[in-house]
């Protein structure tokens, strides 16, 4: 009986204690919210060299992956002022050697690819020119090869969609010369 009497007290100030202490840690059902603010986020490798950096500033917010911990190798981000939306791809010194670029408001999609001798070798999309305001509708499309060390493109495809009833197309070359050849 003695033995039995332990127990029970043992019990009732366990449970006791224990409603005590769940109590107070607040096991309450609502889910809790957290808010983390700061304007850079460093996520470093197992050597403490940062493998990846979320930063925030100027209007800019830009999500960088690293290689070695020093040159980005890669960038996803945004911007405000002016809008724009992007995807980087970088070489091992840090140019952007791919990239992929989108402004509103309705697109101003453009992909840029590259390498080391010229980041912009290759772009395909909305191609801006003089004629075509950058907060205007993207009337003109197409595909421009450039070479390292020329200016114009050797080779451009350029679509034109200003009259929806009579779209025009354009291919102009660039001859070893820098002289233009156009088709029309």
């Amino acid at each position: 009986m003695k033995n039995s009497l332990v127990i029970f007290t043992a019990a009732v100030i366990g449970g006791i204690t224990g409603s005590l202490a769940t109590g107070s840690l607040g096991t309450s059902t609502q889910p809790r919210s957290a808010t983390l603010k700061a304007r850079e986020l460093v996520i470093v490798d197992e050597n403490g060299r940062p493998a990846a950096r979320l930063t925030s500033s100027g209007g800019e917010t830009v999500l960088r992956f690293y290689t070695d911990g020093v040159t980005p190798a890669m960038e996803i981000g945004a911007t405000r002022n002016p809008p724009s939306r992007f995807v980087r791809m970088m070489s091992r010194d840090g140019n952007i050697v791919a990239g992929l670029n989108s402004q509103p408001p309705d697109g101003h999609t453009t992909l840029a690819l590259g390498d080391q001798r010229r980041p912009t070798r290759i772009v395909l999309g909305a191609l801006g020119t003089a004629d075509i305001p950058r907060d205007g509708t993207v009337d003109e499309w197409g595909l421009l090869f450039r070479t390292p060390g020329i200016p114009e493109p050797r080779l451009s495809v350029l679509i034109k969609s200003k009259d929806a009833a009579r779209p025009s197309a354009a291919i102009r070359l660039i001859r070893p010369d820098g002289t233009e050849w156009t088709v029309y």
